[in-house]
């Protein structure tokens, strides 16, 4: 940041809306990379009854072979 303020001059006005700029930019890209816990649960919760169907569908096709 220090060398771009330097290289064009920057007044301390622009400065600082740089680094606000950089700031909003940076919360901005953390949020969206972090799944909230919401999210988290969600995701996970599917996963688990997705594995439990097809548990169960498996076991359905187990029996029915046996028949």
């Amino acid at each position: 940041m220090l060398a771009i303020a330097i290289a064009n001059n920057l007044s301390l006005s622009e400065i600082k809306q740089k680094i606000k700029e950089f700031q909003s930019d940076f919360e901005l890209s953390s949020a969206s990379e972090t799944p909230s816990l919401k999210e988290r649960v969600d995701k996970t919760f599917k996963r688990f009854k997705k594995a439990k169907v097809e548990k169960l569908l498996a076991q359905l096709e187990a029996l029915m072979k046996i028949e």
